[in-house]
């Protein structure tokens, strides 16, 4: 067994044209932090750090409107619309770092 075999949720293929479900990729994005506590290293604290925050900026948003928010692009749509996309602060912004730190 390993880490990544116990985890609970897991980033699942996706069909084309699927959208993917808010709450389903935030799960998933949870399973990867308590690798960084296995490394031991306090060097990768500061990458613990950011996938934790991007994760809660997005739960927060979710959170505002579960109904209005059930996938990742109705987020970004959101942010588009407003335009608040390309903020430091966005979502829009933390889903793509998540992402990047999500190589799946």
């Amino acid at each position: 067994m390993t880490l990544f075999s116990e985890a609970k949720y897991k980033f699942l293929p996706l069909s084309e044209g699927d959208d993917i479900p808010t709450q389903l990729f935030l799960h998933a994005c949870s399973e990867i932090v308590p690798f960084f506590d296995v490394l031991g290293s306090t060097a990768f604290m500061p990458v613990k750090s950011d996938i934790n925050g991007n994760i809660q900026r997005l739960q927060t948003q979710y959170d505002t409107a579960p109904d209005q928010f059930p996938t990742l692009q109705s987020i970004v749509d959101s942010e588009i619309s407003a335009g608040t996309n390309k903020g430091s602060k966005s979502c829009t912004v933390g889903l793509l770092w998540l992402k990047r730190y999500n190589i799946t």
